[in-house]
């Protein structure tokens, strides 16, 4: 083989094995944000449910929403859930606080990506059945 012969084969090496690299890279953080939006949208799933749980709750007391109250009991079995968490495709989800006037769910992706994974909080405030969602991404707990 001739000196060019080899500095193309060397030169071909490098820019595959760079393709292969970038291609892993872009793979990754696909996958990292995709996570995060499918967190983002089941959130906001649960949110809605909970809202539509008061207004349920609201209609039983003859539309009367300062009378209605959101049992932590009957606002899991509502939402299927079992316990004060739930564990998706997307993440874990947790029933953070309950009372009166607001409903946290906090969630946490499945996704890692330098040291941190996507958060989501969900806060459903009462009796407007206002739904706030912050996200983030939070160091790795």
């Amino acid at each position: 083989m001739g000196a060019q012969q080899i500095l193309l084969l060397i030169l071909s090496i490098i820019i595959i094995g760079t393709t292969i690299i970038v291609g892993i890279t872009l793979y990754k953080d696909q996958a990292y944000t995709a996570n995060k939006t499918a967190l983002v949208a089941e959130a906001k799933n649960y949110g809605n449910q909970v809202i539509r749980y008061y207004k349920d709750l609201a209609s039983q007391n003859n539309d009367n929403l300062s009378v209605a109250s959101v049992d932590t009991t009957m606002l899991k079995k509502y939402l299927g859930w079992e316990d004060n968490y739930l564990n998706t495709k997307a993440g874990t989800f947790n029933l953070t606080s309950v009372s009166d006037s607001s409903v946290i769910i906090t969630g946490y992706a499945k996704a890692r990506k330098k040291g941190k994974n996507p958060k989501v909080i969900v806060t459903v405030t009462f009796p407007e059945g206002k739904m706030d969602v912050g996200e983030s991404d939070e160091a790795l707990r």
